[in-house]
C-alpha cells in the first residue's frame, strides 16, 4: 500500500511545548470547549471497561471523563504546564505521571484495556517504532484509539508552532497500524467544517485561526452565536455522520492476535 511519507521539523522542542500551554489556557474549562467536549462524547464509548493509559493527556480533560465512566486511569504528560492546568482545573492526582513516551518503560510490565493517543502521534517524530511498542502494553483483547490531524497539504505553520512532524492521510496511518501488527476495528474522518475553516484561514490566508470561540473569554452576540451553533452541529450531525473527510481522523485498532467483539457502537467504515 502506498502512502503519503511526507515529514516536516517543528520548531525547537522548547518552544512548542509553552505553545500548547498557551493555547490550552486560552481554552480554560472543557465546557467551553465545543471541539473538545463533542470530541470526547464520540470516542468515550469505544472505551473498554477496564484500565486506560491515556499517553500526552495534556490538561486531562479526557482522564477526567474517563474516570467519572468507572475506568482506571493513568495519563502521561511530560509538559508540567499541562498538569499544573489539570491539577488547578481537577485537583492534584497521583494518575498523571510527568513523564514523555521515552520513559514508557518505567510502567514495567502494566498493560490496559485501552490505550489513548488523542491529537499526539503527529508530535512524535518515529512514530511507527512507538506503535510497536505500545503493543505491548495493550492486553489481547485490549484497544488503541488514536486521533491526528488529517491531510499534508494542510501542514501550515500552525503545525510547526505545536510541534507537529506530519498530518496523516488515512492510508498513511492504517498502514502503520498494520505493520505493527494491529487489526483495524473501526476508522472515521470528522470535523467536516473544521476542514474548509483552517484549509481557507491557515493555508489560504495564512492567518492563526483563533481559538476564541472554544475558550471562556468573554464573547460578543456573534461569537456567541458561531459558538453554539457550532457545538450543536458537532453534536447533532458531526458525531453521527462521516462524510468522508474532515479535519481529524478517528482510528480504533486492538492488537492483530485479538478476535474482535461485537459490542462495538461506531457504524460502518468510509
Amino acid at each position: 500500500m502506498k502512502y503519503s511519507t511526507d515529514r516536516h521539523d517543528p520548531i525547537s522542542e522548547s518552544q512548542a511545548p509553552e505553545n500548547l500551554a498557551a493555547l490550552y489556557k486560552d481554552l480554560g474549562d472543557i465546557k467551553n470547549d465545543f471541539r473538545n467536549k463533542n470530541l470526547y462524547d464520540l470516542l468515550i464509548p469505544w472505551l473498554k471497561r477496564g484500565s486506560l493509559l491515556d499517553i500526552g493527556c495534556g490538561a486531562g480533560h479526557f482522564l477526567h471523563l474517563a474516570k467519572q465512566k468507572g475506568l482506571r486511569i493513568t495519563g502521561l504528560e511530560p509538559n508540567p504546564e499541562l498538569i499544573a492546568i489539570s491539577e488547578k482545573l481537577y485537583g492534584r492526582s497521583s494518575d498523571i505521571l510527568n513523564i514523555g513516551i521515552d520513559q514508557i518503560n518505567r510502567l514495567g510490565q502494566r498493560q490496559y484495556d485501552n490505550i489513548t493517543m488523542l491529537d499526539v502521534l503527529e508530535h512524535i517524530q518515529d512514530d511507527e517504532s512507538l506503535l510497536r511498542t505500545l503493543r505491548g502494553f495493550l492486553h489481547a483483547q485490549g484497544r488503541l484509539l488514536i486521533l491526528v490531524p488529517c491531510y499534508s497539504h494542510l501542514y501550515t505553520t500552525r503545525d510547526k508552532k505545536l510541534g507537529h512532524y506530519r498530518r496523516y492521510g488515512k492510508a498513511e496511518l492504517i498502514a502503520k497500524l498494520t505493520a505493527a501488527d494491529y487489526t483495524i476495528i473501526h476508522y472515521r474522518f470528522w470535523n467536516m467544517l473544521g476542514y474548509f475553516a483552517y484549509g481557507i484561514t491557515e493555508k489560504l490566508l495564512q492567518k492563526d485561526v483563533a481559538a476564541s470561540l472554544r475558550s471562556s473569554g468573554k464573547k460578543n452576540w456573534v461569537q456567541r452565536f458561531c459558538s453554539r451553533s457550532l457545538d450543536n452541529w458537532l453534536r447533532v450531525v458531526e458525531n453521527h455522520i462521516n462524510f468522508g473527510f474532515g479535519l481529524s481522523f478517528f482510528c480504533v485498532a486492538t492488537p492483530r492476535t485479538a478476535i474482535p467483539t461485537s459490542e462495538n457502537p461506531g457504524t460502518s467504515k468510509k
